[in-house]
């Protein structure tokens, strides 16, 4: 989406029908697609896990809605904040332009209709409707919207400077419908489901493009990159196919290796917000529509580094902050180790029961790759002092000595009641106490040397 943005905003207007253009503006394309996507599996989770506390169908419904207006006051803040940078070379209609997100919230408000529904159903339901959205496509920009007002138009109508609600609702759609069916699956059905959705959009995005090849076509007008159906089912087929790659990098690749994706999607909203404004406000204005394709090249993966340092700045403001600004506490006392719970069961490690060394043979994948969950037996102050140590730094588990089998565990010390006050706390390991380094820093011993300049001298510690 980066690099589709910096092209369609920075490249000569005689350059636009090359193959780098349209290659970039296909492949910019990509990412509004997944996101719209992915907010329709998480649309289908919120629906799911509302049904299965037993909310009614009418307060379902409503739910939905509100996640809808979350979107569009998102929207409209972020058009509002553009405006207010361009005043002077911005009109005010701009507050109103239709943008990805306002088409998140228009997709939700009309799809929370599904949320009546039970999740079987509405894997079936919602499938059909990506279908229904995206074969009226065509339908709709042939049909005579001269009467009606430019919000709605803007809105409803396939336009390349706008997200209309078709086509790209479809893959909300989409995304309901693939969200139903995670919903549903059983563990051991996952692996097999992925195979059959990698096949399934290999399949499918070959026989969509095999399609809009052919001369013979159902539609009197119909523009490929604007309104094709065949793009749509050819881009839903790479998002399956992208899907299956993600399960399978899940679980081949450890939760603590650092990722440049989940890195930008920590913080997606942050890097959308900045990178239109740079791409589009006023800030580089003398360069609009004037660079070559290498220039081009070069200004994308120069922005691209940037949201990149955004984006890890933003996660990792509490240190940028702490070194810049001086703090009283002394360095061997910044770091620190505590026990939390001892002698604790574990119950289950990812989606395997554990017992004894079957739950690691029955899992080949677990045992290859470093495990991200594990179930404990806890009481509920147990639990509750898990949920406040992960907030406060990193959780690490511990195998115990064989020794301590007969050992009270922290369940037992602590009653599930309220009335009981907690344990004493155990040691705690200051990182002066690991590392001597710290520890002499801090202990006062320094170095002295006194400067003599004439008459005056100076000391200065080391």
């Amino acid at each position: 989406m980066l690099q589709g943005h910096v092209f369609n905003s920075f490249t000569r207007t005689d350059l636009r029908e090359g193959g780098p253009y349209l290659m970039s503006q296909f492949a910019g394309g990509m990412p509004p697609a997944i996101f719209l996507f992915l907010l329709g599996v998480t649309f289908a989770f919120l629906m799911d896990s509302q049904e299965k506390k037993g909310v009614d169908s009418g307060a379902r419904w409503l739910a939905s809605m509100g996640r809808s207006g979350y979107l569009f006051a998102a929207a409209f803040a972020f058009r509002l904040q553009l405006w207010l940078f361009a005043f002077d070379q911005s009109s005010w209609k701009n507050v109103f332009r239709v943008d990805i997100l306002n088409c998140m919230g228009f997709a939700l408000l009309i799809l929370s209709v599904m949320a009546v529904f039970r999740t079987e159903e509405r894997i079936r339901l919602c499938a059909i409707l990506g279908v229904a959205i995206a074969a009226a496509s065509p339908l709709i920009s042939g049909m005579n919207w001269a009467g009606a007002p430019e919000i709605v138009r803007d809105y409803i109508i396939p336009d390349h400077n706008f997200f209309g609600f078709f086509p790209w609702a479809a893959f909300v759609a989409f995304g309901m419908s693939a969200g139903s069916v995670l919903r549903v699956l059983k563990p051991d059905e996952v692996p097999t489901v992925m195979q059959w959705l990698g096949w399934g959009g290999v399949t499918l995005a070959f026989s969509a493009y095999t399609v809009s090849n052919m001369s013979l076509s159902i539609y009197s007008n119909s523009d490929f990159w604007l309104n094709s159906p065949a793009l749509i089912l050819i881009k839903l087929g790479a998002i399956m196919i992208l899907i299956a790659f993600a399960w399978v990098w899940h679980y081949r690749t450890s939760a603590q290796q650092w990722s440049w994706v989940r890195q930008f999607g920590m913080t997606s909203l942050l890097v959308y917000w900045v990178h239109i404004e740079l791409v589009y406000g006023r800030w580089f204005g003398s360069l609009k529509e004037q660079l070559s394709v290498g220039q081009t090249i070069f200004a994308s993966v120069l922005t691209v580094l940037l949201m990149l340092g955004l984006s890890l700045l933003r996660t990792n403001w509490a240190q940028v902050r702490n070194y810049f600004v001086p703090t009283a506490v002394p360095l061997d006392r910044r770091v620190s180790g505590e026990t939390v719970l001892t002698n604790v069961r574990v119950i289950a490690v990812d989606q395997q029961l554990v017992q004894g060394a079957q739950g690691a043979q029955a899992n080949p994948i677990a045992v290859a790759n470093a495990n991200r969950t594990v179930t404990l037996e806890a009481t509920t102050f147990d639990a509750e002092r898990i949920a406040v140590a992960s907030r406060l730094g990193r959780l690490s588990l511990v195998v115990r000595s064989a020794a301590d089998d007969q050992a009270p565990s922290s369940s037992d010390e602590v009653p599930d009641t309220a009335a009981v006050p907690p344990p004493a706390p155990p040691a705690i390991a200051w990182g002066g106490d690991v590392s001597p380094a710290l520890r002499d820093h801090t202990s006062g011993k320094s170095t002295t040397i006194r400067v003599n300049r004439g008459k005056d001298l100076e000391e200065v510690h080391f």
